[in-house]
């Protein structure tokens, strides 16, 4: 009787499966995962335990995005977002670094700007 009360008690855990690389680290990886796992432990009372698993898929983002897309392995992705790719996923709007990505693009693409006209003044 025991063993079948504890049967009947063990609720099943929600795994959800995240892509990360071996062959190309992003030294962000642990604060994505962190904030993913956070936003699961806040959600148990509602939606029940979960379990984050890894898998190493080395591919590039467009391609993790397609197997999200086609459940192949991959349930959930952190990216910029596009009007494109909305019609294909989900997105779950999140200010991963404080917004601070695009700004560090933006500052790329002033710098190379910048690069670009000393080349060609020097040039």
């Amino acid at each position: 009787m025991l063993l079948i009360t504890a049967l009947f008690g063990a609720q099943a855990k929600d795994v959800v499966n995240y892509n990360i690389s071996k062959k190309f680290p992003d030294p962000k990886q642990a604060y994505y995962i962190d904030l993913l796992d956070l936003a699961m432990e806040k959600s148990i009372d509602k939606y029940g335990d979960y379990e984050l698993v890894p898998v190493v898929f080395e591919m590039p983002q467009g391609r993790t995005s397609i197997m999200v897309q086609l459940n192949q392995g991959i349930d959930v992705t952190w990216r910029v977002t596009s009007q494109e790719l909305e019609k294909r996923l989900q997105a779950i709007y999140v200010p991963l670094l404080k917004g601070m990505m695009g700004q560090i693009a933006l500052s790329c693409n002033i710098m190379a700007l910048t690069l670009l006209k000393v080349v060609r003044i020097n040039y």
